[in-house]
């Protein structure tokens, strides 16, 4: 499970550019940079891998909504004024909604292979 395809990659651009606006570097972009640098895989390049001769069938699925991730890194920075003394009550319940609502794009795809 993991970031995939060109709407995450975009989002892990815009995320870093914003986190760099507000002078946060390394640390917590870290994992930014190493996206962004290596890139991230389209999801035919993970049911790619996954092909072999045991492998029954390749399921993946979105698991992590885009535009609640996004909010909740918002948060997370206080980026939102109304939200700033409420950002950490409030990370939670967006993740946990975000895990959940698996319409339109997902930062995060889970892929899996039934073995035989």
């Amino acid at each position: 499970m993991g970031p995939v395809a060109a709407a995450s990659a975009a989002a892990d651009r815009r995320l870093r550019a914003k986190l760099h606006s507000r002078g946060i570097h390394g640390g917590i972009t870290v994992w930014l940079d190493e996206h962004i640098e290596n890139g991230v895989p389209e999801l035919e390049e993970l049911v790619g891998y996954l092909q072999d001769e045991r492998v029954a069938r390749v399921t993946a699925r979105g698991v992590f909504n885009l535009r609640l991730w996004w909010m909740m890194h918002l948060v997370s920075m206080g980026a939102l004024p109304w939200f700033n003394s409420l950002h950490a009550l409030a990370w939670w319940p967006l993740a946990a909604v975000a895990r959940r609502f698996h319409c339109g794009d997902c930062y995060r795809t889970l892929v899996v292979a039934d073995i035989i």
